[in-house]
């Protein structure tokens, strides 16, 4: 990716060397069950009377268009080194956890979603990272997928790099006590030297 982000990516933070894999977004059509459930609400005020009915109607376009506007402000991006979720209608919210810190996925669908094609990605994190819920995308088994190779990539890049790093503590502890070693060599043979 470089030095530069996409403009549309102005919330998240991105290392310089850190590349965008895959991005996406709730399906808007996921939506359509609140709506239901607030459409049939409102209707049901209707029979408590025509003034509570015409109230019920507008709260139920209302709170449809805040839960709209909510899926549409939400993005995901999944980067080689870590998965990041905005959202928010009047406050934005971000979060992002580091792929070699993600312990646990698992994927949801409910029923209009099986029949839709769309789904829930969980993501639980190590500690202090917190979980991550990637909802209502598109083909959410390819993504799961997809995620899942990446983060065993990062964690074998990190085992790899923990590995190196033992590596190089033995040979500077090897190198301490040969240095040790060399000390007390020489205090002998400074001894030695004295005594003659």
């Amino acid at each position: 990716m470089g030095t530069s982000q996409p403009a549309q990516y102005d919330w998240a933070t991105f290392d310089d060397d850190e590349s965008i894999i895959w991005n996406g977004h709730p399906r808007a059509i996921s939506t359509l069950k609140y709506a239901l459930i607030f459409t049939v609400i409102g209707v049901g005020f209707f029979f408590a009377g025509r003034i509570a009915g015409i109230i019920g109607i507008a709260a139920a376009t209302i709170l449809s268009g805040i839960v709209y506007k909510r899926i549409v402000n939400t993005d995901y991006v999944l980067t080689d080194k870590r998965l990041y979720r905005k959202t928010g209608v009047l406050a934005e919210s971000t979060e992002s956890a580091p792929l070699r810190q993600i312990q646990n996925t698992s994927l949801s669908k409910d029923i209009l979603g099986s029949r839709r094609g769309y789904g829930t990605v969980s993501v639980s994190t190590a500690a202090g990272a917190g979980d991550i819920r990637i909802t209502n995308i598109d083909d959410p088994n390819a993504f799961k997928q997809q995620l899942t190779s990446h983060i065993e990539a990062a964690s074998s890049q990190s085992d790899s790099r923990q590995g190196a790093t033992d590596e190089t503590l033995a040979a500077l502890n090897a190198l301490v006590n040969e240095l040790d070693g060399l000390e007390q060599n020489l205090e002998l043979l400074n001894d030695e030297l004295s005594d003659e």
